[in-house]
């Protein structure tokens, strides 16, 4: 029987881009205008079974997208696999300040899987709001920070549960690879470190020859204190 496999996946992006709206869609299959703002974040959890067999246990992480909690974001997607930066189709200013998030990542959490949502497809698609970001720009952007694509509507639902099922089959593909990294970073730390049990043979070394000098001038010493008495 396969083993579950634990990932988390942080959501970031500007305030009022849709991200609670979109893990509600996904967690719940319900949409409402009447979201609150996250303050801080919130966490859920739901469990994926891909195609082999094979079960992803995602625990999602909801994060603020309020200034003032900015500085907050970095403990929760510290250690994360997967991160969904979130912003409007609608809105320049949300666009720029996904690719901000993806900086921070690229910066503090370089081996955390990027994948942009540009949320609110229904305006466009059905009730006629003007884009504001060209997908194609989009895309280009992508392919330039090794990062994954989908326009989402969490209103509709759409590519919602297709966000979610790419992100795990990436993971569960990538993940033999990401442990092979984490085991050679966990030996050249270990290597790096000197334990105490067993100290360094060559400053052992050197301690030894320092406490034979030491011995053979004491020893001269007490020659010529001997040797230079005139009574």
């Amino acid at each position: 029987m396969p083993s579950r496999i634990q990932l988390k996946i942080v959501l970031l992006g500007q305030m009022n881009c849709g991200k609670t709206c979109l893990v509600t869609r996904y967690i719940s299959g319900s949409f409402s205008t009447r979201e609150q703002s996250t303050i801080g974040a919130a966490f859920c959890q739901r469990d994926i079974l891909l195609s082999n067999g094979q079960t992803v246990v995602v625990g999602i992480w909801d994060t603020a997208g309020a200034e003032q909690f900015q500085a907050m974001s970095s403990q929760y997607y510290r250690g994360a696999g997967a991160a969904i930066i979130c912003y409007d189709i609608t809105q320049e200013a949300s666009f720029a300040k996904a690719k901000w998030w993806v900086d921070q990542l690229k910066e503090n959490e370089p081996d955390c899987q990027i994948y942009l949502a540009g949320n609110k497809l229904d305006l466009v698609k059905d009730q006629g709001h003007p884009r504001a970001i060209d997908r194609h720009d989009v895309l280009d952007y992508c392919n330039t920070v090794d990062g994954e694509f989908l326009e989402t509507s969490s209103k509709t639902g759409e590519n919602i549960e297709e966000l979610f099922q790419l992100i795990a089959k990436d993971y569960n593909r990538a993940r033999p690879k990401l442990e092979e990294i984490k085991l050679k970073d966990s030996r050249s730390t270990t290597d790096g470190v000197l334990r105490l049990d067993q100290p360094d043979s060559r400053g052992a070394s050197r301690r030894q020859a320092g406490a034979a000098q030491a011995q053979q001038g004491q020893q001269s010493a007490q020659g010529d204190s001997g040797g230079g008495c005139a009574c």
